[in-house]
C-alpha cells in the first residue's frame, strides 16, 4: 500500500529521492524527523517548511514510517549514515 498527499503517491523510492533532495539543499545532511513532522514546524511557525509539505514537496513523517518502519532505515536506505542519539540538532546549543 502507498500513501497519497495532495495528488502525490508517495513510493520507497519517492521517500528516498525526497530524502536525498532535502540532503541537496541543506549542505548534504538528512532531515531528522521533526523536520518532516508538520504539527512539530506548525508550532515553531515554519511556514514556508510547511508550504512545502502541503504542496506535497516531502512526505510527512508518519508517511515515511508507514514505508520503511524506522527513520532510520530510511535515512540509510537513501545513501546517508543515520544520526545516533548524541548527534540530534534539536534542542543543543547553537555553537
Amino acid at each position: 500500500m502507498r500513501y497519497q498527499h495532495k495528488n502525490r503517491l508517495w513510493t520507497r523510492e519517492a521517500i528516498i529521492c525526497a530524502i536525498q533532495h532535502w540532503a541537496d539543499e541543506h549542505g548534504g545532511i538528512p532531515p531528522a524527523s521533526q523536520e518532516w513532522n508538520v504539527g512539530y514546524m506548525a508550532k515553531r511557525g515554519q511556514d514556508a517548511q510547511l508550504r512545502k509539505f502541503y504542496d506535497g514537496g516531502y512526505p510527512h513523517t508518519t508517511t515515511v514510517l508507514y514505508e520503511f518502519g524506522r527513520w532510520n532505515t530510511a535515512i540509510a536506505a537513501a545513501g546517508f549514515v543515520p544520526r545516533q542519539p548524541s548527534e540530534r540538532r534539536f534542542g543543543a546549543a547553537a555553537a
